[in-house]
C-alpha cells in the first residue's frame, strides 16, 4: 500500500513539476517600467506566473518607486507572444513578436486609451535548461536603451479594429 501511494505521489509530482524561469522587461509609454517575470512553464507553450513592475522613470516621467505585482499567463506560438495579466487596474492584454531570446511589442490596458510599447527579453541559452540556469542580469543594455521601446512600431496606417458579427 505504501509503495503504491508513493509512486501515485511521485508521478504526480513528476507531472506538475516545471522550471521556473524569470524574464526581464521595460513598459510603458517609455520604458518607465522595469519588470520581471517569474514564470512557469504549464504546458508547451503556455506559462503563467507574477510580474514584478517597478516604477525606475524614463524620459516622458520621473522615477515614483512605486511596485506592484499582478498575475500573468503567457502564450507562446511560433514566432507570436501574447500574454494577459491582471492587477488591481483591470487587465492588459500584450502582444509581440519573437526574435531570438527577445520580444518586442505593444500593451493594451483597461481604462487607458493609450497603447504602451514593451521589450521582454528571456534568459540567455536555446533550451529551457540553459534558460534556467541562467540569471537576469540587473542592467541590460538592449532593455535599458529608450531606441528599443521605439522601434519596430506599426507604421501610422497600423489599425487594431476587432469587430463581432457582420460588417456595418
Amino acid at each position: 500500500m505504501r509503495i503504491a501511494l508513493s509512486i501515485v505521489l511521485v508521478v504526480l509530482g513528476a507531472s506538475h513539476a516545471s522550471a521556473t524561469e524569470v524574464w526581464a522587461s521595460r513598459e510603458g509609454e517609455c520604458g518607465e517600467w522595469r519588470t520581471r517575470w517569474t514564470m512557469v512553464q504549464e504546458r508547451e507553450g503556455v506559462w503563467t506566473g507574477d510580474i514584478e513592475h517597478e516604477h525606475i522613470g524614463g524620459s516622458c516621467q520621473r522615477a515614483t518607486g512605486e511596485q506592484v505585482r499582478t498575475e500573468v499567463r503567457a502564450i507562446l506560438a511560433g514566432r507570436d507572444f501574447f500574454a494577459a495579466r491582471r492587477g488591481d487596474e483591470g487587465v492588459c492584454s500584450y502582444y509581440g513578436t519573437l526574435q531570438g531570446d527577445r520580444v518586442r511589442g505593444f500593451e493594451l490596458c483597461e481604462n487607458s486609451p493609450n497603447r504602451l510599447a514593451f521589450a521582454l527579453r528571456f534568459p540567455a541559452g536555446e533550451t529551457p535548461e540553459r534558460r534556467q540556469a541562467a540569471r537576469p542580469q540587473e542592467r541590460d543594455e538592449w532593455l535599458d536603451d529608450p531606441q528599443t521601446l521605439r522601434r519596430g512600431q506599426p507604421g501610422p496606417g497600423f489599425r487594431l479594429d476587432f469587430q463581432i458579427g457582420p460588417p456595418r
